[in-house]
Order: structure tokens, then C-alpha cells, then sequence
């Protein structure tokens, strides 16, 4: 399927891009590359490939939920810009 300038401008105004006469002629090659790509994809043979929901390996990658000390006040308010008798001091957002 090849794509030519007009229809990189038409992607490009709808992406609200204003592109030059260089930009729509470079883009225009990088998405022709793109769809001649997935035009190769589309000629392999997957039938015998089952369907997978991941292609990593299998199991959780999430560690186990073990209880952990908690963090030292002293540590968690170091770097804050402001504390109040061991808490965070933040402006207030809500009207009383």
C-alpha cells in the first residue's frame, strides 16, 4: 500500500502538525517503511502458532506481600520542605 504526501498531510493535520515540504517527504518514507513492514508480517504463516497472552515467562512477576518494618519518621520526613510534630506540613487545599 503506498502511502504518498497527501495522506502524510492529512496524518499530519490530524495530529495538528504543521510540517515542510522535507518533513512531509521524510515521513512519508518512514511510514512507507512502517506498512511495507507489517506487509511482511501479514505473509507469515501463524496458523499453527496458538494464541498467547504473553510472551514472557510464566507465573506472577510480582514478589510475595511480606511484611516489612515500617520506614524510621526521622527517614520519610528528611527531605520534605516542611514537617509539623513528625508529619508532613502541606498547604491546606480544602476551605473549612
Amino acid at each position: 500500500m503506498p502511502i504518498d504526501a497527501v495522506e502524510v498531510q492529512r496524518i499530519a493535520e490530524l495530529a495538528r502538525l504543521d510540517l515542510d515540504a522535507a518533513s512531509v517527504e521524510r515521513f512519508r518514507h518512514q511510514l512507507q517503511s512502517i506498512l511495507d513492514h507489517i506487509a511482511t508480517l501479514d505473509e507469515l504463516d501463524v496458523a499453527s502458532v496458538p494464541p498467547t497472552a504473553s510472551t514472557g515467562p510464566r507465573g506472577s512477576a510480582m514478589r510475595e506481600d511480606e511484611p516489612q518494618p515500617s520506614l524510621p519518621v526521622e527517614r520519610a520526613l528528611a527531605n520534605a520542605p516542611h514537617s509539623t510534630a513528625g508529619h508532613f506540613h502541606v498547604p491546606r487545599v480544602l476551605e473549612e
